[in-house]
């Protein structure tokens, strides 16, 4: 995979450049080496820049609102974050109204605002984005930005668990399986199934994260299996 980025991101391919980073930052077959990923973050900010200044695409935007939110290659920002973001919100970009909703709703970058926050995680959820279904479900669920409304909470969280399943089974990706684990474990937006949870944290565990390794020793511990 290294030696396929180099040669795309020789060629000038942002996203190649940013997959270095993220190999460097975490180890992903090559030594962690933080001062070569700021190096690649940064090669991939200017790459998306230049992009963006050639010509104006909203996923460019959100990658760039990505990098200033998490400082990765430059000095984190979020007000930077919120402008890019928001050019991007502009032309209906899902994953830009998720983020976006997200900095109101901690109040990173601009004035805090559930309200605001509710709004555009309604907007990403109504194009199929189960991150946001989630994070709705929670608003709804806790009356944040809104009245609470179990039914609309219990909906959401549903609607995000087969969304979350659908990218699983596309990308295989620790995070999204840990995540079903827990919904499965906790019975989140489907029904509690201990024997589905295990599986999936199994999965996540193998692939080194840490929050599905914690679960599942907890599951294991609970029914005596492992």
């Amino acid at each position: 995979a290294h030696s396929l980025f180099l040669l795309e991101a020789e060629r000038g391919n942002a996203l190649a450049m940013h997959d270095l980073g993220r190999m460097f930052a975490d180890g992903l077959g090559r030594d962690i080496d933080p001062d070569a990923a700021y190096e690649w973050y940064k090669k991939a900010l200017h790459a998306f820049l230049s992009a963006e200044a050639e010509k104006s695409k909203p996923y460019i935007q959100y990658r760039i609102g990505k990098m200033f939110a998490a400082g990765l290659g430059t000095e984190q920002s979020y007000e930077w974050a919120a402008s890019w973001f928001l050019q991007a919100v502009e032309k209906n970009h899902k994953y830009a109204q998720y983020s976006l909703g997200g900095l109101y709703y901690r109040g990173q970058g601009v004035m805090q605002s559930c309200e605001t926050a509710l709004e555009l995680y309604v907007r990403s959820a109504n194009q199929g984005n189960p991150y946001a279904d989630y994070e709705l479900a929670k608003m709804y669920l806790n009356g944040i930005g809104t009245q609470k409304n179990t039914e609309e909470a219990d909906r959401y969280f549903k609607s995000a668990f087969v969304g979350f399943s659908s990218l699983e089974a596309e990308s295989h990706d620790d995070k999204l399986q840990y995540r079903i684990g827990q919904m499965l474990y906790t019975g989140t937006g489907i029904k509690k199934d201990i024997h589905a949870a295990i599986s999936y944290l199994e999965k996540s565990a193998k692939l080194g994260n840490v929050n599905a390794q914690y679960l599942l020793g907890k599951l294991w511990l609970e029914t005596g299996t492992g």
